[in-house]
């Protein structure tokens, strides 16, 4: 009978072992043209960091992740792709541009020329994963403007819609937040995240 259970737990054993999950694998994407994206062991980032195409203005908990500025501007464009309407695009946190912008796209065609989608257009950097901050993302560029550079003392717009006409702005002259009629240019400013 001993003979028979050692064999047996082997096999168990092996079976066991072969079920196990490898971890998780984030896939390389096509969006981004270095390999300086994946963090080294021990590697550490800060706020003000020249990295990944622009500057660091933004780190998460756990300081692996975080939110890049282009060092310059795109240039200035409208809102809006010629019609008003609704994008869904209305999210304002940190961490909401990416989405925004895709929204906003997705809404208004990837025809003619307008804030977000001149950003997903960028290739700045050598980078193809461009979007148009968020609101709060915007402020957060405001706040460290001196830090990441390059900025004029004019309007740029955030993605984040307020409503059918209007989207929200803010003034890098003074840091004042509003909205405005999304068919007025003003200036834009790419982000990406890492």
């Amino acid at each position: 009978m001993k003979n028979l259970i050692n064999p047996m737990l082997a096999v168990l054993l092996i079976s066991v072992a072969s079920c196990t999950k490898a971890p998780l694998q984030t896939p390389a994407t096509a969006n981004t043209a270095s390999n300086d994206e994946a963090a080294s062991p021990g590697q550490e980032f800060y706020v003000g960091q020249h990295y990944g195409g622009g500057v660091i203005f933004f780190l998460d908990s756990t300081k692996l992740h975080g939110l890049i500025a282009d060092t310059v501007d795109l240039g200035s464009y409208s809102w809006y792709n010629g019609i008003y309407l609704l994008t869904d695009a209305q999210s304002t946190r940190i961490g909401a541009g990416h989405k925004n912008t895709k929204r906003i796209v997705l809404a208004q065609g990837k025809n003619g020329s307008y804030a977000a989608l001149e950003c997903t257009k960028s290739k700045h950097s050598g980078y193809s994963d461009w979007f148009l901050p968020s609101k709060d993302e915007l402020n957060k560029m405001y706040r460290l403007r001196y830090v990441i550079g390059g900025f004029t003392n004019n309007v740029y717009w955030s993605s984040s819609e307020d409503y059918d006409h209007s989207s929200w702005l803010e003034a890098f002259a003074n840091g004042k937040q509003g909205t405005d009629f999304k068919s007025e240019s003003y200036f834009v400013r790419a982000a990406r995240s890492f």
